[in-house]
């Protein structure tokens, strides 16, 4: 069997049949006698009754016991009395589909948010914003530089350096959570040290020995 020009409605439960292309195949609508016939032999290709608010169309002629049976017959939308099943996902997966709300907001979801349910809430909670890559994306604020390097270039190599110590989010391979960074803005040459802490007792070796490379290599 092949549909043509037809659209699935779930709410309504019977199939819809438009008048304008009934009347294209010759086939009309008798309002007095509630029925569709052919026009060119008058003989009757549906029966009609209105049943809430629209006609329904019935291969025989309808009768008290047939309407209240029918198939066919239209039924208004009921809201269900059924609670709702609860949605349950775990903080961080609420996070993202929330469109990676804080974890205050997360947290009092269930009070105030039907159907919602938290797992795991006890030892997972939602990501904070330096947790998640795409809120730091997302959120991040323009930064103005404060650096003076246009105002006193360098004019040799090695003559100025920027240092910087970078903390990862994760250790690295060989354990070390900090990276020392030497900049040099002559020849934009880079120097790169990792290191477990970034106290004094470990960094200043760091620059003196970066120091000694400097003069030992390249002077």
């Amino acid at each position: 069997m092949k549909l043509s020009h037809v659209a699935l409605a779930p709410t309504f439960f019977t199939n819809i049949v438009a008048l304008s292309r009934a009347t294209d195949n010759d086939i009309y609508f008798n309002l007095g006698r509630n029925v569709l016939y052919r026009l060119a032999t008058g003989e009757t290709v549906y029966y009609a009754r209105r049943l809430g608010g629209y006609w329904a169309l019935m291969h025989r002629q309808p009768t008290l016991d047939s309407i209240t049976q029918s198939t066919f017959s239209i039924r208004r939308h009921q809201l269900s009395r059924i609670a709702r099943k609860l949605v349950g996902a775990t903080a961080t997966k609420w996070h993202k589909i929330l469109g990676h709300v804080g974890p205050d907001a997360i947290k009092q979801l269930p009070k105030h948010v039907n159907g919602v349910e938290l797992e795991e809430l006890i030892d997972e909670r939602a990501p904070l914003k330096v947790e998640c890559e795409v809120c730091l994306l997302a959120k991040h604020t323009q930064q103005i530089s404060r650096r003076r390097e246009h105002e006193y270039p360098a004019t040799r190599p090695f003559e100025r350096l920027a240092f910087n110590i970078i903390s990862l989010g994760k250790l690295g391979y060989n354990g070390d959570r900090y990276i020392m960074h030497f900049y040099y803005t002559y020849s934009k040459f880079n120097f790169i040290f990792t290191s477990k802490n970034k106290d004094k007792a470990t960094v200043l070796p760091t620059i003196r020995k970066t120091h000694r490379l400097i003069k030992i290599r390249f002077y």
